[in-house]
């Protein structure tokens, strides 16, 4: 039977980057909150936010969908689909050389 690594809590993760920075880890807690407090105003007023050497955030925006009717695939009858509201969504996409260290 082998033994599954667990992903880092998040905990392990500002200890870790506490003990790499030299610094205690209520600052590394404390750098974690303003750089996820920086991520939701950027991404809030422009639309794209950028953590350096990990992931591109970017708000993209969905535009609302009218009512229309649709032919059910199970029951061959004929279904109308409720109209949905426009909306955002948040799209995280990793940067080239986090994909190329991957791989």
């Amino acid at each position: 039977m082998s033994d599954k690594v667990k992903a880092m809590s998040p905990v392990q993760i500002r200890q870790h980057l506490a003990e790499v920075a030299g610094l205690s880890a209520q600052q590394a807690k404390l750098v974690i909150e303003n750089l996820s407090t920086l991520a939701i105003e950027q991404v809030n007023s422009i639309g794209v936010f950028t953590v350096p050497g990990l992931c591109k955030i970017t708000k993209v925006h969905k535009p609302a969908k009218p009512e229309r009717k649709m032919i059910s695939p199970f029951t061959k009858q004929e279904v109308t689909v409720k109209a949905k509201p426009a909306y955002n969504v948040v799209k995280v996409k990793p940067i080239k050389a986090l994909k190329d260290a991957v791989t």
